[in-house]
């Protein structure tokens, strides 16, 4: 056994003396604690644990006095100071210590010492360790796990017991929150299967201070909300600042069920998240620029030089072409066509992603629009360009870009970028990233890919949907982290990742990509842009659920949200197996979930 605890010089004499504990019983299980609290190392009081030697001969060792003697206990392992004589102790009884086996010679004097390797000093040099859930043996965790009244899943693998043990007390200390139910999932996120899982609780509109190194933190500035009749925000699909630092938000709408259509509007919030209300009975709405279907499925908006607001819609997706270019002005209620289906000429846009200004006097304006096409070879992806006073149309023709889903123009040189998803593969393998085309209106309108070079460990981008310079030389690019197009049995997505922010630096060749957010706020990212304090601003249209063909809208409804959870065809799962993770992911919620709210899983 170890030597007596420090602690004991500490107590008054009433409560301890070597007298009064002659056995030393209290001396030493203190010295246990001291250990446990200190994690002073046993062996060095070990060390220390010895007697004189009176006669020690055959199984017996006599000492000086008793209370060297009662340093040691059974089954303890004894050395003779000098020797290689060890025994092991059996009992002892006053200065006397019998041995469960004989000394090969007879002393009559010498030290005698615990052994260095002691069992009992061992074990106790390794109580730490059994608090610690990363070193415990196995057999502990269910022990440990019961101080902190955790349980386990049957399903839980050793690695996820372990885990859930270190991250207990956070989770505890964050229960009913999102970070916390957030890092209770997380433990799903490190299987071999590492489903996609989000949680959409109406995050529209986020915001971050940009930095050049490091990443950024997301920070929440207008949640989605209905008040009154009005949904505000239920899914945003573009933004725009004007020059007053307002945010410029079209809301592509939604419908909810037994209940009127959400219609598309456009928004104007501050900086600091406040919008314009308007008088009402019994109490003031929100107040749009403009809702109405003659917006239906907006895709991107712009502000001029004059500070007028500019807005491209896809219309009626089961009727093609519906595309068009409104204008409105800073005053809620008014709408003004640029150009769509009923003017001359009319914009030719089967499918337009996105928009960005061109050049601009007092008088006349242009408008750049990257037009996806049908996919289904009748028409093709091309550059439109949309030219006022005159109205007039030039398209261009991109025979080399697959999948366009954002475009950003360089006000230096006229250049476009386009981000380009391409197409998945068909079968399990390769599976390609998306690239980024430098696109040269001045030279017959040529197109150079940027990031073809690059392999997928050097290039993340899986689905971009928005696109802003940061400066001459570096994008900054939305990324959904998901592939669209479903594969296999209906169940698992082509890619399925965490959506992110990117920073591309087009200084290098080739250029480096830096994922700049970690939090994983992001549901399904539409468009960003930069104020005019240098924020970064990120739209997200969340999520939806769908039910026998109608639409749970949760972000119209109080105390509702949605968790989403997708898996990747990178990491083929079965039927079974999506299954088991679901049940698991739904028990989590439930309780740990906010105790007043209802939640519904999207998974495909």
């Amino acid at each position: 056994m170890t030597n007596i605890s420090t602690y004991t010089k500490y107590l008054p004499s009433v409560l301890w003396s070597p007298e009064t504990d002659p056995s030393l019983f209290l001396a030493r299980t203190l010295r246990i604690f001291e250990h446990i609290l200190t994690g002073i190392p046993a062996d060095a009081e070990a060390m220390q644990a010895q007697a004189t030697i009176v006669s020690a001969s055959q199984n017996r060792i006599e000492v000086s006095s008793a209370m060297e003697a009662n340093q040691f206990q059974s089954g303890d392992l004894l050395n003779i100071v000098g020797t290689k004589e060890q025994v092991w102790v059996k009992s002892i009884s006053n200065t006397e210590i019998f041995l469960t086996n004989s000394l090969k010679s007879s002393y009559s004097e010498g030290k005698l010492r615990l052994n260095a390797d002691n069992s009992l000093a061992k074990t106790i040099e390794k109580i730490p360790q059994l608090f610690n859930p990363w070193r415990t043996p196995p057999e502990f965790l269910p022990w440990l796990a019961s101080w902190l009244a955790l349980e386990f899943q049957p399903e839980w693998s050793e690695y996820q017991q372990r885990k859930f043990i270190s991250e207990i007390l956070l989770i505890y200390q964050q229960r009913g929150l999102k970070p916390g139910l957030l890092t209770y999932l997380d433990i799903y996120a490190a299987t071999g299967e590492k489903p996609r899982i989000v949680i959409d609780d109406g995050e529209a509109v986020l915001r971050a201070k940009l930095t050049t190194d490091g990443a950024v933190q997301l920070k929440t500035v207008a949640y989605s909300r209905v008040v009154g009749n009005v949904a505000m925000l239920l899914h945003p699909t573009a933004i725009a600042v004007d020059r007053d630092n307002n945010y410029i938000i079209a809301d592509q709408g939604g419908e909810v069920e037994n209940q009127d259509q959400w219609k598309p509007a456009l928004w104007k919030i501050s900086s600091t998240g406040e919008i314009t209300y308007q008088s009402s009975n019994p109490l003031p709405v929100p107040q749009p620029i403009y809702s109405g279907d003659e917006i239906k499925n907006p895709t991107a908006v712009v502000v001029d030089q004059q500070n007028r607001y500019y807005l491209l819609s896809v219309g009626d997706r089961t009727s093609r072409p519906g595309s068009a270019i409104s204008s409105f002005s800073a005053s809620p209620g008014s709408i003004n066509a640029v150009i769509n289906q009923s003017t001359t000429p009319t914009l030719p846009a089967i499918n337009p992603v996105d928009m960005v200004l061109g050049t601009e006097t007092q008088t006349s304006k242009q408008f750049i629009v990257l037009d996806r096409g049908s996919h289904r070879g009748s028409s093709a992806t091309k550059i439109i360009v949309v030219s006022t006073d005159p109205l007039a149309v030039e398209e261009h023709i991109l025979t080399t870009v697959v999948e366009p889903t954002a475009l950003a123009r360089d006000v230096m040189t006229g250049q476009l970028i386009i981000a380009d998803a391409k197409e998945p593969s068909r079968s399990n393998s390769p599976f390609s990233a998306a690239d980024l085309l430098r696109v040269d209106p001045n030279n017959n309108w040529s197109v150079t890919s940027l990031l073809g070079n690059l392999t997928l460990e050097q290039n993340p981008l899986i689905f971009p949907t928005g696109l802003v310079w940061e400066s001459p030389q570096s994008l900054l690019i939305c990324d959904t982290g998901v592939r669209e197009r479903i594969v296999d049995d209906n169940s698992n997505r082509h890619r399925a990742e965490p959506a992110a922010i990117y920073r591309v630096d087009l200084s290098q060749t080739p250029p480096k990509i830096t994922q700049i957010t970690n939090q994983r706020k992001l549901v399904h990212p539409t468009k960003i842009a930069i104020d005019r304090q240098g924020y970064l601003l990120v739209t997200d249209r969340g999520s939806a659920y769908n039910i026998q063909g109608q639409e749970r809208e949760w972000r119209a409804r109080a105390n509702e949200f949605g968790v989403v959870v997708l898996f990747s065809q990178q990491r083929p799962t079965s039927r079974d197996q999506r299954n088991k993770i679901r049940f698991e992911i739904a028990n989590v919620i439930d309780q740990q979930k906010p105790g007043h709210t209802f939640w519904w899983m999207r998974s495909l």
